[in-house]
């Protein structure tokens, strides 16, 4: 949330620090003005900006995002790009969190052997993920039921932004039964199978 990936041309060139100094002391005062000049229309602009973009939209940290919005307009981007780009960073980078996560993969399986949904209590989740766990990953051990439940937490919001999975925790009762804490995981009906096979699976 408090980065942004740019990819830069592959360099073509080389060039020593005396050149590049020199061409920095004389560009410097031209791209400072411009950055000034940028940033006073931004200024001026942002509420307007604010208002064209849905609250569905707006990443976290909204109002450095709109703000980099309106200077993004004020250099001629389209209108939009700049917030398709940072949601569409965060949404791979979320997807790489997940696919790194021994967790989710096996939750991916799940998912897709039961249609999409599963409900239960964190050590019947354990039970159910139980077949995903090899001799090879950690010694045959599935995590402990606790650690489980702080694993679900951790990875909730990525999951949504990622998958769009919907993973809610909370008291509910089942059968006339007593009050239990249920888990409660909502994901799509096809597990995505490319990013769950691996080694250690």
């Amino acid at each position: 949330d408090r980065t942004a990936n740019i990819t830069l041309a592959p360099l073509t060139a080389r060039r020593t620090d005396a050149e590049l100094d020199a061409d920095w002391s004389r560009d410097h005062p031209a791209i400072l003005a411009l950055l000034l000049d940028v940033a006073a229309k931004a200024l001026a602009s942002v509420n307007a900006v604010r208002q064209t973009i849905a609250a569905a939209d707006l990443p976290r940290m909204a109002d450095a995002a709109v703000f980099a919005e309106a200077m993004a307009r004020v250099l001629g981007w389209r209108p939009g790009l700049l917030i398709e780009t940072l949601n569409g960073a965060r949404a791979q980078a979320a997807g790489d969190l997940l696919s790194a996560d021994p967790i989710a993969a096996r939750i991916d399986k799940l998912l897709a052997k039961n249609g999409g949904y599963w409900e239960g209590t964190a050590n019947e989740l354990l039970g159910s993920l139980s077949d995903f766990f090899s001799p090879s990953w950690r010694g045959g051990k599935a995590p402990a039921a606790n650690q489980l439940s702080a694993a679900l937490a951790r990875m909730a919001q990525p999951a949504h932004e990622a998958r769009g999975w919907v993973i809610r925790v909370g008291a509910k009762r089942r059968n006339n039964r007593n009050r239990d804490r249920l888990i409660e995981i909502t994901g799509t009906a096809s597990a995505r199978a490319s990013d769950v096979e691996d080694a250690d699976l």
